[in-house]
């Protein structure tokens, strides 16, 4: 057999990071094709995740809990305050600075997000027996806990 080649007989530890790269990227692809119904990204999903999750937070505590560039999350604020989902308010005790907020105007389409990746999430679950996902969500949490970016310094 050649080094190109994988034996996939026989469960192998070298092939745990592989087979997470592949198969994430499949399942992102899926939801990221349910995204563009939608008119949205799985990096703009990433942005209302977090702002959901804090809301008030500022574009650098957004950017450094997704381990990503700010000037990035300000790319994806903006294009979500395009679409009004997001809204930018004053921050009260620093002017220099913005909290972010879902805009309540936006709870129709953040209810049709939802139903995208609550249909994403069961097309999923589908193919394990609920004892095998509660394993799966377990084991994933260790490795994302692993592999979690640094905490941003500001």
């Amino acid at each position: 057999m050649s080094d190109m080649q994988i034996d996939r007989t026989y469960p192998s530890r070298s092939a745990a990071a592989r087979l997470l790269a592949e198969v994430g990227e499949r399942v992102s692809a899926r939801l990221a094709d349910r995204l563009a119904e939608l008119d949205l990204t799985l990096a703009q999903l990433a942005v209302l995740r977090r702002v959901a999750q804090a809301p008030g937070s500022s574009q650098q505590a957004v950017a450094g809990g997704l381990g990503v560039a700010p000037s990035r999350v300000l790319k994806l604020v903006d294009e979500l305050e395009a679409q009004g989902l997001i809204e930018r308010r004053p921050n009260p005790r620093d002017r220099r600075r913005h909290q972010l907020h879902i805009k309540e105007t936006a709870q129709d389409r953040i209810e049709a997000l939802r139903l995208a990746v609550e249909a994403h999430e069961q097309e999923l679950a589908q193919t394990l027996a609920p004892a095998e996902l509660d394993t799966l969500v377990n084991l994933l949490r260790k490795v994302e806990a692993a592999y979690a970016p640094p905490p941003s310094k500001r």
